[in-house]
């Protein structure tokens, strides 16, 4: 096996351990939210430091990746596209501490069981985007989009839902809207890590 090969092996390594860590903080995160259990918040946010960690740790083996062995074609569509997928990580795990901290400030706890959905819909299609992206299949693309279709469903439809709600729990209101948003960006990002992985397969810029 090439120098590059082995490098390149290291850095799928270090995207898979990264997508197991931010995968393991959503769960932990949409736990907070159903069972506000504030004392998870805390552990959620510092699951994210190691999150971060892993951005730092990948970008800085692919720079030297880079540097070291000038790869071309494939091999520099997949190192050049893999700092962007450690970026869409990184970001999803930012929406994870977000949705955690939520939990701070709902009062009545969260009724509308399509947030729940939405937040099981998120887990798969971080699974699926990251799993794709580093083994290289195209085959999942239907799954994925049919995913993110049904997350962004449940976003729009949240706000006809919340709007028959009584104002006194506005607290909730706001946060359950938050909350959707934080869960329709983790598939935007998600989505993100597919189209980087057709550039890869393709060369080509694909937007869905």
């Amino acid at each position: 096996m090439r120098q590059l090969d082995e490098k390149i092996e290291d850095i799928k390594e270090i995207i898979r351990g990264m997508g197991d860590l931010v995968r393991e903080n959503l769960s932990k995160a949409l736990e907070c939210i159903k069972d506000l259990n504030l004392e998870r918040v805390d552990k959620v946010v510092a699951l994210d430091q190691k999150v971060n960690n892993f951005y730092f740790k990948g970008k800085k083996r692919i720079i030297e990746c880079i540097a070291l062995y000038q790869p071309v074609a494939t091999d520099l569509r997949f190192l050049s596209a893999s700092i962007d997928v450690l970026k869409d990580m990184e970001r999803i795990g930012d929406y994870s501490v977000d949705i955690a901290k939520a939990a701070r400030y709902i009062e009545h706890g969260l009724k509308w069981k399509h947030i729940f959905e939405a937040g099981e819909l998120a887990k798969d299609i971080v699974r699926l985007s990251i799993n794709s992206y580093v083994n290289l299949e195209h085959s999942r693309m239907k799954d994925i989009l049919r995913l993110e279709d049904r997350i962004d469903f449940i976003y729009r439809n949240m706000f006809s839902e919340l709007k028959r709600e009584p104002v006194e729990n506005v607290s909730d209101i706001l946060n359950a809207i938050l909350i959707s948003r934080y869960l329709e960006r983790i598939g935007d990002h998600s989505i993100n890590i597919s189209e980087r992985m057709i550039y890869v397969l393709e060369g080509k810029r694909e937007y869905m």
